[in-house]
This record gives C-alpha cells, sequence and structure tokens, in this order.
C-alpha cells in the first residue's frame, strides 16, 4: 500500500531532483518537491529576465539596478475545483544596498493561469501584468500610492496588482540574509488563505497573515506556480533555495521536518 517517503526524501536531498507526482497517487503525496535547485531539474523551470538556477539555488536576481526575474514551472499543476493547495519554500534576500542601504524590491510567490512572460522591468516585485494570478509577496520597499505599511512587510495580491488585498509587518527584517521558511495554504472549502513564515524549517501553528477569498473566481483549475522578484533603484539578491508545492489542502500543510508524506 503505502510507503513512507522518507527514502524518497532522502535521495531528493542527495540528488536535489524534482518529484512530480500526480493527484491520483493520493492526498498524502506531495506533487512538485524540490528541495534544491541543481542543472539536472533546471530544465523544469522556464525562466525570464535576470533568474538562473545556479549552485544549489534559484537566483532570481542579482543585487543591480532596474532588474527583473521571473521563475515558474513549465508544467501545469491540476487544482480541484475549490482550487485548494499548500506550498512551502525557503528563501534568502541579502545584500541590501541603495538609498539609506535598505534594498528592495522582494520576492513574491505567484500562482498563475498562463505560462507567458512576464514584464521585464525592474520595480513592482517582478509581477506587475501579470494577469489573473495569486500572489504573496515578501515585500522590502514601500511603494508610494499603494498602502504599503513599511518597507518589511508581506501581501496578498490579485492579477498583477501591486495594491495589496491584505497586508501585514513582517517580524523578521527581510533581506538580512537568513534563510526563511514559508508556507502558502489555500483552504478552498472554507475559502482562507494563509501565511505563515519562520527562520526555523518547522511549520508555526499560527499564521502570520489570514484572509478569505475565492480563489475559484481567480484561478482556473490548471495553474503554472513559481516565482518573481525585481530590483528598482535600490537593490538586493534575491534567491530562492527550496520549492514544494501540493495541489490539494492538508490541514497541517507540508512540513519538510517530518516524514509525513507516503506515496503509492
Amino acid at each position: 500500500m503505502s510507503t513512507v517517503v522518507s527514502r524518497c526524501m532522502t535521495a531528493l536531498l542527495m540528488f536535489g531532483c524534482a518529484l512530480p507526482v500526480e493527484n491520483a497517487l493520493g492526498q498524502d503525496t506531495i506533487s512538485l518537491a524540490v528541495p534544491s535547485f541543481t542543472q539536472e531539474n533546471a530544465a523544469l523551470v522556464h525562466v525570464t529576465g535576470d533568474a538562473m538556477v545556479r549552485d544549489g539555488h534559484l537566483r532570481l536576481t542579482r543585487e543591480r539596478y532596474n532588474l527583473s526575474g521571473a521563475a515558474l514551472y513549465h508544467t501545469p499543476r491540476s487544482l480541484a475545483d475549490n482550487r485548494s493547495f499548500n506550498a512551502y519554500f525557503s528563501f534568502r534576500m541579502w545584500r541590501p544596498s541603495g538609498a539609506k542601504e535598505l534594498g528592495a524590491d522582494g520576492i513574491a510567490f505567484v500562482v498563475q493561469n498562463s505560462l507567458s512572460s512576464l514584464p521585464g522591468e525592474g520595480r513592482d516585485l517582478g509581477y506587475k501584468g501579470s494577469g489573473q494570478s495569486l500572489i504573496v509577496e515578501f515585500d522590502t520597499f514601500t511603494n508610494g500610492g499603494v498602502k504599503d505599511p513599511n518597507n518589511n512587510h508581506i501581501g496578498i495580491n490579485l492579477n498583477g496588482n501591486i495594491q495589496s488585498l491584505s497586508t501585514t509587518k513582517a517580524p523578521f527584517i527581510l533581506n538580512d540574509g537568513t534563510l526563511y521558511h514559508a508556507w502558502v495554504d489555500y483552504d478552498g472549502a472554507q475559502q482562507l488563505l494563509e501565511v505563515r513564515l519562520s527562520p526555523l524549517s518547522q511549520r508555526p501553528d499560527d499564521p502570520i497573515l489570514a484572509y478569505t477569498l475565492g480563489l475559484a473566481e481567480v484561478l482556473a483549475s490548471q495553474v503554472f506556480v513559481g516565482f518573481t522578484s525585481a530590483t528598482g533603484g535600490d537593490r538586493q539578491r534575491h534567491e530562492v533555495h527550496s520549492f514544494f508545492f501540493h495541489n490539494e489542502f492538508m490541514t497541517n500543510g507540508i512540513d519538510t521536518s517530518t516524514t509525513q508524506y507516503s506515496m503509492e
């Protein structure tokens, strides 16, 4: 029947491979697991702008002026009618420079209906104009006119609009070079989106940001998942170090510090 996926996870950690698994394997199966980015799995990712796979991570931008980078997985993910999903990823932002050495702009996790290339200019975290999409931004710059709470916050956005539906101030300095861990979980039955953030790899019990919205009205049943980033007059380096995605809702989300996941 089922076997504990610790063997598979061990192999993934050793070889840095991506593990695509279909829904038919069961709700406890992670449909995409990338513990590290390598040249072997780089072909799975559609990169544009300054983005590239290098040194075991996905570099979205260098710390230079007016760059943008996007990386979406070529293979679309099938979501259920209520569009539920779980995502976990680790990221690092560092080498901030520019006015007052604050850095900019941040990293955005995106779930969108098309694989079309995103705009090439810098600023706006690289996702502006992305069409029908869900964006969760880890933002290190205060944009005027869009009610950003500060230059260190998390926001929920839709359809390439840089005006966030909901924001919260981050409890950590997002671009201090720490490897942060993020969880984005959407329960379509409850229409509840939750975002968690920690410097530790264990999933926190409580979300840092929660928001109610109906994603079935926004996202198609087949979506593309990945990340965008950008720099402007201020800049910093943006990296994603691991990425796990599951296309059905699990109450406890994706916690890579456990071996609770199994595959048939």
